[in-house]
């Protein structure tokens, strides 16, 4: 409630144009805090009708996305949340160029500029095309890849433990 109170209420906007998700995960909103943001969504909300309505490429975008199955998700594990364990992950995994990542069955980290290669990146692992979603204040975005090979990208203007390998 204080960070509703203090941060978030003075400055939301009247009308987000992006949804109050997107604007409350942009970083100039969040004041230096992070944003929880799931790996693989608790819900499927894929719709072709009413006020949330997806067609064309941002239907076939949803629909190659994983979801949660049918049954609910009780519990889960904050994977990454702890800043030393996801410290050492990422200064433990192999340093390669985004291309050799792609099909990766190791642990491996990339040095990418977020905003530049958005594009590329999204295609190349399939992120979200619009603008990137789940990194953390120091700039690292966990990829867990099937067969379970984590790809940790990695921001170079504000990752701080690029310069420790």
């Amino acid at each position: 409630k204080q960070t509703w109170d203090s941060v978030l209420q003075p400055s939301w906007p009247a009308a987000p144009t992006t949804g109050w998700d997107h604007w409350l995960r942009a970083q100039d909103s969040l004041s230096g805090r992070e944003c929880v943001f799931p790996e693989i969504p608790r819900v499927k909300h894929v719709a072709t009708g009413g006020s949330t309505n997806v067609r064309g490429g941002e239907a076939a975008a949803f629909e190659r996305r994983a979801f949660a199955g049918a049954s609910t998700v009780e519990t889960f594990e904050l994977a990454g949340f702890d800043e030393a364990e996801l410290k050492e992950a990422v200064l433990s995994a192999k340093r390669v160029s985004v291309e050799a990542a792609k099909g990766t069955q190791t642990d491996v980290s990339v040095v990418v500029k977020f905003v530049e290669e958005h594009q590329k990146l999204a295609k190349l692992f399939d992120l979200w095309h619009t603008e990137l979603r789940g990194y953390n204040r120091q700039g690292v975005l966990a990829l867990r890849r099937k067969g379970g090979a984590t790809v940790y990208l990695l921001d170079m203007r504000c990752c701080p433990w690029i310069q420790e390998r």
